[in-house]
């Protein structure tokens, strides 16, 4: 057993066994799972004060992390979060679980509605190390593309892929906590630390995954001269995903429509669920990697070109679909000035994991963010 699994257990054991009054706990549980962080507060002050082993009442241990207890029960659940993360590290009877790294995921969700600008520096020095978590990925190969009822032509046809190489990919979209710690500027229409960055370009994501790798002191990627890019495909810096690696990320080794699931909304936020407006990154479900929000919240730059569909490129060659493609990085460039975009903040329909988005290298609208990855450092 794990040392965070045996602290739990010990801390659950208290609970099970405990004989809160159980008046009392139908009042906290109107306050907790209230929308006033200030109810929230008073609650948790009163339930610790009698017996911090309670809080187990509102959550669980999910393998290393701590996560809410039927989440569905709260009305603000990232203000719940955060007033549970203060109350736990600040019980001595807690303090082992907190230490141990497991209250981190629910801190820095926790965290998503406040503004960068109001964040402490330690938040902030938190919430970029958090941000920059990345997940290998293992090579392999899978079948892109789509055929099922919603698949659109240029998501066509089905055809295997086949990844050579492991690569590291960002656990969540970029942050804007993230962005703003390395590009020192705000461009983001809906404001918040952990939220998705938007409003930036492709050509504004190069320049972040460069500037990342420089402060990193790694090998840039990108040589950019005015609007010509070249890449390297062999330095260990970071940069975008091609179009075949975010999808096989995004699939998770699983045969889901979207990142992680069938089912919409367990994994993605999109129009019909988020009052068209970005969410703090990871409140969503993850996929079988462990990457979070592929599935919508923001459309993903990539690094390829935009093709008209898999067999025909848009300079009218033709490709051999039947062949396993390997390790593919798009077509050179050409007569297409769009680049690609995946996941999507739009309808349900367009975040399924093999819909397809291009647009202008320098669009920056507030649908588009981006996430990174690079090359594994031994």
């Amino acid at each position: 057993m794990s040392t965070i699994a045996a602290l739990w257990q010990s801390i659950e054991t208290q609970y099970n066994n405990g004989s809160f009054p159980a008046d009392q706990l139908e009042k906290i549980d109107v306050l907790v799972f209230s929308e006033d962080i200030e109810n929230i507060r008073n609650g948790l002050t009163l339930m610790t004060t009698i017996a911090s082993e309670y809080l187990c009442r509102y959550l669980e241990l999910n393998g290393c992390s701590v996560v809410l207890r039927d989440a569905g029960k709260f009305a603000a659940p990232l203000s719940a979060e955060r007033v549970l993360v203060e109350s736990a590290k600040s019980q001595s009877l807690w303090l082992g679980v907190y230490e141990s790294g497991a209250f981190e995921s629910m801190e820095f969700r926790a965290l998503g509605d406040v503004n960068v600008e109001d964040l402490s520096e330690s938040e902030k020095d938190f919430c970029v190390r958090i941000g920059k978590e990345m997940v290998r990925v293992p090579a392999g190969e899978f079948m892109m593309g789509a055929m099922d009822d919603d698949a659109k032509d240029w998501e066509k046809p089905l055809h295997k892929v086949t990844l050579t190489k492991d690569f590291l990919v960002g656990k969540y979209a970029v942050t804007q906590v993230l962005w703003e710690s390395v590009m020192e500027s705000k461009p983001s229409a809906f404001e918040g630390g952990t939220r998705p960055v938007e409003c930036v370009s492709w050509y504004n994501c190069l320049e972040f995954c460069n500037k990342l790798s420089e402060l990193e002191g790694l090998e840039l990627i990108y040589t950019i001269d005015g609007k010509k890019v070249t890449c390297n495909w062999n330095a260990k810096g970071y940069r975008l995903l091609t179009e075949a690696e975010w999808e096989y990320a995004a699939r998770g080794g699983e045969d889901y429509l979207y990142a992680g699931s069938d089912n919409a909304n367990e994994v993605g936020w999109y129009i019909e669920n988020s009052e068209t407006k970005t969410h703090p990154v990871g409140q969503k479900k993850p996929n079988g990697f462990g990457l979070y929000d592929m599935s919508g919240n923001v459309s993903e730059w990539c690094w390829d070109w935009w093709v008209d569909h898999y067999g025909v490129f848009f300079d009218g060659s033709s490709s051999d679909v039947n062949t396993s493609r390997i390790d593919p990085i798009g077509v050179p460039s050409g007569g297409n000035p769009h680049r690609i975009t995946r996941g999507g903040h739009c309808r349900s329909r367009a975040i399924r994991v093999s819909s397809r988005g291009g647009w202008l290298p320098l669009d920056d609208d507030k649908r588009f963010g981006f996430r990174f990855a690079r090359i594994p450092v031994e």
